[in-house]
């Protein structure tokens, strides 16, 4: 047992009472991991999901539910909250976290991704680290299509599992691994989420957010 601070993002709150909540929280050190905050409803505290911040709590090896002591939103990234469509893409990502990663799974790089996300970049941000996720999970291999598991040339997945109608999502997985035509391409990230809905259902995992994001970018 000792007391932890470092950087966090809460991405579920369940209301445990009429004053406290379990949070769930993916942090810098730790990676994913749940805190009991016994006063989560009071007059002057206020809990903000998907909101990078300082937070303080007592670790407890005995337990994987851990107590919390305090928190401080880091500011900088008002913009988590702000940009609207960022906003879903986060709660889709979280969702994948949430499925995907086991708790206390140190992902550092994974956090130092996600830091790195701005107002432009977002959009080849999430589709990374969602990939990143799938590829330490084991549902995605270089060079095997994740559908059929016929050896392909490049990427994760061959022509003819999409069809002559999505082509261009060969090409849009296939930049996962090409990180520096990533940062030069325009792609369409919906067009992603669509294949991750379906391929993660087949997988047992439903995906709630990818027709929320869906809906707003269509008013965008």
């Amino acid at each position: 047992m000792g007391v932890v601070k470092t950087r966090g993002i809460i991405y579920r709150i369940v209301k445990y009472s009429e004053k406290s909540a379990i949070c769930h929280v993916f942090t810098e050190d730790k990676g994913k991991i749940k805190i009991f905050i016994p006063n989560a409803y009071g007059r002057h505290r206020t809990l903000q999901k998907l909101y990078p911040s300082e937070i303080g709590y007592v670790y407890k090896e005995t337990t994987d539910l851990h107590r919390f002591l305090e928190i401080e939103y880091l500011h900088k990234y008002s913009f988590f909250h702000e940009c609207v469509p960022l906003y879903f893409r986060l709660n889709l990502f979280f969702e994948i976290v949430d499925h995907l990663l086991p708790y206390d799974y140190v992902l550092e790089e994974l956090w130092r991704y996600l830091m790195g996300l701005n107002t432009k970049n977002y959009k080849k941000g999430i589709f990374f680290m969602i990939m990143f996720i799938m590829d330490k999970a084991g549902l995605i291999r270089h060079g095997e299509c994740c559908l059929c598991g016929l050896s392909v040339y490049e990427g994760c997945i061959c022509k003819k599992c999409v069809g002559p109608s999505d082509r261009s999502l060969t090409t849009i997985l296939s930049l996962y691994y090409k990180k520096d035509l990533l940062k030069q391409a325009v792609f369409d990230d919906i067009l992603f989420f669509k294949f991750l809905k379906d391929y993660l259902k087949r997988n047992n995992i439903l995906l709630r957010s990818v027709d929320a994001i869906t809906e707003l970018d269509s008013f965008i």
